[in-house]
């Protein structure tokens, strides 16, 4: 369903963003992560406080990227060890950004793609009061605005 674009400058992250993303509980292990990312084919995981709930508050950030960055170059070849190994066991709450850029669903298009360019980052979760989560907005989903604007 196309998008209405009138005016192009006011499209709102209600209209455009995942509601509901995938999320991951602080608990969660690296490879739990991985697995779950590769299964739903995502790249970005909000880490929420009781996840499963229908808007659970946002504690931090974790995205392929970042978990690549925490994995001991090691796994899966000959030279793996107990260390490497190691490396999948750590925990989210280790290694999640806390400082996470979040824009309100009232928030335009426009608004998100500064935030992205400027802070250099391939999401914004879309946060309500308390810090609950209510969707995420990723670059796939600002080139469907995109798609929807030039075709």
């Amino acid at each position: 369903m196309p998008l209405d674009m009138s005016p192009r400058n006011s499209i709102q992250l209600l209209a455009v963003m995942t509601p509901s993303p995938v999320t991951a509980d602080p608990e969660m292990t690296v490879q739990q992560a991985l697995e779950l990312m590769r299964r739903k084919k995502i790249h970005h995981l909000p880490v929420v406080a009781a996840a499963g709930e229908i808007h659970p508050v946002l504690l931090g950030l974790i995205s392929q990227r970042d978990l690549l960055h925490v994995t001991s170059v090691f796994i899966g070849t000959k030279a793996e060890d107990r260390k490497d190994q190691a490396t999948l066991d750590v925990h989210l709450k280790g290694c999640m950004k806390k400082t996470v850029y979040t824009l309100p669903p009232t928030a335009t298009v426009r608004e998100t793609l500064r935030l992205m360019l400027d802070k250099d980052i391939g999401c914004v979760p879309v946060t309500g009061p308390g810090k609950t989560l209510l969707g995420i907005v990723t670059v796939k989903d600002l080139l469907r605005v995109l798609d929807d604007l030039i075709f």
